[in-house]
């Protein structure tokens, strides 16, 4: 029997049962990836609809439903079978406040997959993705107190750049991607 690879997916309803076992985790771990991962959708509505949900982050990609203040983003899930271990936001152009402090790739890896190496695939994958949509060159940062984002973005080769401070909250680590 040969191992699959975990591969960057849309968001499709055959994804719903870990999904949202994954915003269950997260909750307990850390409830504000849980409003990112939403997106501002209300987590009842995601259970009710998921196949809506997954339909309106996918509409992201073409800039259609965005929250206010959101660019155009393709939304992928990191996934092997059915099962859900991540997500990468690729968002296709900088406003002020993403070029400070957001990027152009944002990624997260469901805590109970966490320490797995996923990290490292996810951006991999999401860099080679921002490369297809013609983004040149990317920008990824992270909290300076995120130890493990941190070495997952050197390990992928992101050149430092700076520290921003943000107030009340972990400097804001720069890293670009030049190709």
């Amino acid at each position: 029997m040969h191992q699959m690879l975990p591969t960057l997916v849309k968001p499709h309803s055959r994804y719903r049962d870990s999904f949202l076992a994954t915003l269950k985790e997260t909750q307990i771990d850390d409830p504000n990836w849980v409003k990112i991962l939403l997106r501002q959708v209300d987590p009842a509505d995601v259970k009710k609809d998921f196949a809506a949900y997954c339909q309106l982050l996918n509409s992201y990609a073409d800039g259609q439903n965005l929250p206010p203040g959101y660019v155009a983003d393709t939304i992928l899930w990191l996934a092997e079978g059915d099962q859900f271990i991540g997500q990468a936001s690729i968002r296709h152009r900088l406003t002020e406040y993403l070029r400070s402090y957001g990027g152009h790739i944002g990624y997260f890896i469901r805590p109970s997959m966490r320490r797995r190496g996923y990290g490292n695939l996810i951006l991999a994958l999401a860099i080679e993705e921002a490369k297809k949509l013609g983004i040149n060159p990317i920008l990824v940062t992270c909290d300076a107190s995120n130890l493990a984002s941190k070495k997952v973005i050197e390990n992928n080769g992101g050149v430092f750049e700076n520290a921003l401070p943000q107030e009340s909250l972990p400097d804001k680590l720069r890293y670009w991607f030049y190709y």
